[in-house]
């Protein structure tokens, strides 16, 4: 057992790789959060644009960073400490200061600053001259840009293995290559991919063996539409469209002890799951998530997919920095095009202007959050809503009871001060010219609302000289608007504590985190060097003129915000659906045919395999834009029955893969590793939808993954070793590290070592060999061999105290259990 163990954990530590190229995510954290803060305050003295250099440092550029200027290099990445930028613009020692004069960079930017070194300071701009590409005629000619074939030739290949029309096209791809495709796998293989592939969970053994023995010509058909058909597809294939709309339970860093969670964020998660598990079509999906409000009166339940742009990041409430997180989701996530990148200047590379990026501005800039989010439906008329309205009731009657007190002890106080007071107005109304009442009043400490009656109160006939008596009191509703803050600061506490019975009381009826257009929508202003007060021309709201017919001239948008003439322009374009076959098909091979998922800009050029993605787009929409036809045009395919195995002779001619000659084997992701440890614990709950639950604590849910809350302010060490993706941002696709702390976590986690101990459980009645025999079928869902079983026998007939247990946490930590070929 030592022996697994030490050959498990040296293997992970062999296994690990060097220090990675900079990620997708990197690349757009500094895009959205670093560039335009350059631009803005420092290329005035560092940059060719200006023809300056101060100090000798150019900061236009990653190699100006790191090489620096006379007082050494800019930045030392992964360490901020130790940057002199960092102690530039946070002035920690006063020799260094920058921006040399105006407004200082605020805490929060300097955080951010401080977080991109820390991450590598990834930076994608170089000194050679950018490519202009503004001609909007060239973009008319990209490959990406192009019409979808309505009735597309399929390719003569003489592939003895083809069985869908997709692997006539893989084939003329590899033929030109010379490469060879692989054998079809052996039916256990092919099973355990498929299933973890479409529902993100491994066969049980008897669903294994009832394959194995199906002789039927549509064995593998069947298989596939039964995972098509269960509600885990949805609970699979739903997280990953939550990567692309970077969800969150929570809304990242805001000041003040403001509350950080999203009340109804589980509705818009559980809306993705319903959408895949009743295959949706994707024309719908699109618009819904973008204009559920616009669509008129029908099914309530469809404002929950407003969360898609609801669910970012809150920016310290910045409007400008939510409006643009929802231009880059939307863009990004479902046109593959960085649109974000044109705030502050036109695209450097793509035919996007600045000022397109504001027609979608003033889109969003027309739409608000509502002052109460819409109910999904009726409330309804059970006990448990009945109760929850009972506990609203008893928190409003706390918050009135808080206001009152502190009205009335307002008003004891201040009228105890009648003599400060009354003496306050006689000298007020002496002085000529009268002074400014709020700073008079500041100076000797008193309440202005309350001089002010005073003031008026002397000044009336009624007040005779030596009269002692002082005005009436003024109403508490008076008084409740002039200590307004006063009473919010302190009923904070009591307002979280009605806001978390939205997540924490079962009765709680589900609201949607939607959007509304404001009464008066309107065209949004350029922001030159994306800053306000440096305003520009007004633009109409409109859609991208890359994406519009050069001939026609652009309709703007009237329709209100314009956010429903938006979802259906989107939606209709072909490549909203090339980037989503695209995504489809490197979740199911591991590697999309284009490797920018998010990017299809001019710069992207066309895949080895275009005409396949052409053609699986083409499919895609005639199918009415069914994602699960399109599963069935992957799994089914030749091309995806492949065996894993690599020959020599193809990584020599295609290293990559990129003409797909095998099966890309894949570790399981974060999600399908832990819920498998359910499954083979025999405690996994599959129910669907419900409030997020908390995954790190002590005993483990047992809920599937998809539902753990997601703190994205401080996302657990689980996740991110798993690499789980960032949700500050839209993701463009997984990445897939190998480090030692996976191999640790996979021995010391108190939530393995528990599936460990339920599995032991489950065997505790029967023989060392009976044991054995169980834990592979249940955790490999095969038979051990000989040699295997003796292996087994042997160690839990060993003096081994906890023997069962340790022996199911090494199965599970090998390769056969966390890979799948």
């Amino acid at each position: 057992m030592k022996t697994i163990l030490t050959l498990v954990v040296l293997f992970a530590l062999s296994s690990a790789v060097a220090v990675a190229e900079p990620s997708v995510t990197d690349i757009d954290f500094f895009e959205n959060s670093i560039r335009p803060v350059l631009v803005d305050a420092c290329y005035q003295c560092h940059s060719a644009e200006h023809d300056t250099s101060e100090g000798g440092l150019r900061l236009d550029s990653a190699n100006g960073l790191l090489v620096g200027g006379d007082s050494g290099p800019a930045i030392v990445p992964g360490n901020p400490d130790s940057s002199l930028l960092i102690r530039a613009i946070a002035s920690v020692d006063g020799t260094l200061q920058m921006p040399p004069d105006g407004d200082r960079l605020d805490a929060s930017t300097i955080e951010q600053f401080r977080e991109w070194i820390r991450r590598g300071a990834a930076d994608p701009r170089n000194d050679a001259k950018l490519p202009p590409a503004k001609d909007m005629q060239a973009a008319a000619n990209h490959w990406a840009f192009q019409p979808l074939d309505p009735a597309p030739l399929i390719p003569y290949s003489d592939s003895a293995i083809a069985i869908k029309p997709i692997d006539h096209f893989v084939a003329v791809a590899q033929k030109s290559l010379g490469v060879t495709p692989n054998p079809f796998a052996d039916r256990r293989t092919l099973l355990r991919r498929v299933s973890y592939d479409l529902i993100g969970l491994p066969p049980t053994y008897q669903e294994m063996v009832d394959f194995e023995n199906d002789e039927s010509p549509d064995a593998y058909e069947k298989i596939v539409e039964r995972l098509l058909a269960s509600t885990a597809y949805g609970q699979r294939w739903g997280r990953l469209w939550l990567d692309v709309a970077r969800y969150a339970d929570t809304k990242g860093y805001l000041p003040g002890g403001a509350n950080l969670r999203f009340p109804f964020s589980y509705t818009y998660r559980d809306y993705v799951i319903d959408a895949f598990n009743n295959d949706k079509p994707y024309r719908e999906f699109l618009i819904e998530q973008i204009a559920a409000d616009k669509l008129g009166p029908g099914d309530d339940a469809r404002l929950a997919a407003l969360g898609y742009l609801t669910l970012g990041r809150r920016f310290l409430n910045n409007q400008d920095h939510i409006i643009d997180d929802r231009i880059d989701v939307v863009t990004r996530g479902m046109l593959g095009l960085t649109v974000a990148c044109a705030r502050c200047h036109d695209h450097k590379f793509d035919p996007i202007p600045t000022a397109d990026y504001y027609s979608l501005h003033g889109i969003f800039a027309s739409s608000r959050e509502p002052d109460e989010s819409p109910l999904l439906g009726a409330t309804p008329a059970t006990p448990s809503y009945r109760e929850f309205l009972e506990a609203q009731k008893k928190v409003a009657e706390k918050i009135a009871s808080k206001q009152q007190s502190l009205v009335r002890e307002f008003i004891k106080t201040e009228r105890d001060r009648h003599q400060e007071y009354r003496q306050a107005a006689v000298d007020y109304v002496a002085l000529d010219p009268s002074p400014k009442l709020d700073p008079f009043a500041g100076e000797r400490k008193l309440n202005p609302q309350w001089l002010t009656r005073w003031i008026a109160w002397l000044a009336t006939d009624q007040v005779q000289s030596g009269d002692s008596s002082i005005p009436d009191d003024p109403s508490d509703e008076e008084v409740a608007n002039w200590i307004r803050r006063d009473i919010n600061e302190k009923s904070a506490g009591l307002k979280r504590e009605a806001e978390s019975l939205h997540w924490t009381h079962p009765g709680a009826p589900r609201r949607a985190m939607a959007l509304v257009d404001i009464d008066h929508p309107r065209d949004s202003r350029i922001l030159r060097r994306g800053k306000r007060g440096n305003e520009g021309d007004v633009v109409p709201r409109r859609f991208l003129a890359a994406l519009s017919p050069v001939s026609t001239p652009r309709t703007p948008f009237t329709n209100g915000s314009g956010r429903l003439e938006l979802a259906h322009a989107i939606a209709d374009q072909p490549l909203a659906a090339r980037v989503l076959v695209n995504r489809v098909w490197g979740w199911h091979f591991g590697s999309p045919m284009v490797d920018t998922p998010s990017d299809f800009g001019v710069r992207t050029e066309s895949p080895r395999l275009v005409d396949a993605l052409n053609y699986l787009a083409g499919s895609f929409v005639r199918s009415g834009g069914s994602v699960k036809h399109l599963h069935r045009e992957i799994v089914l395919s030749a091309t995806y029955r492949q065996t894993s195995d690599v020959s020599d002779e193809a990584t020599m001619v295609d290293p990559e893969n990129t003409t797909y000659g095998h099966f890309n084997r894949q570790r399981l992701g974060f999600e399908a590793m832990r819920d498998s440890m359910l499954f083979f614990a025999g405690v996994l709950d599959t129910s669907l939808g419900g409030l997020p639950v908390e995954l790190t604590t002590s005993p483990s849910s047992n809920r599937r993954t998809v539902y753990g809350y997601i703190d994205r302010s401080n996302l657990p060490g689980m996740f991110r070793t798993f690499d789980f993706p960032n949700p500050d941002a839209t993701s463009p696709k997984r990445f897939q590290t190998t480090v030692p702390q996976q191999a640790l976590f996979m021995m010391n986690s108190p939530f393995v070592i528990e599936q460990a101990d339920q599995i032991a459980v489950r065997c505790i009645e029967s023989s060392p060999e009976e044991t054995v025999v169980e834990m592979y079928k249940t955790i490999f869902q095969r038979l051990p061999s000989e040699s295997e079983k003796q292996m087994g026998v042997t160690f839990l007939l060993g003096d081994h105290p906890e023997g069962k247990s340790l022996y199911a946490q090494t199965l599970m930590l090998t390769n056969e259990a966390m890979f799948v070929d």
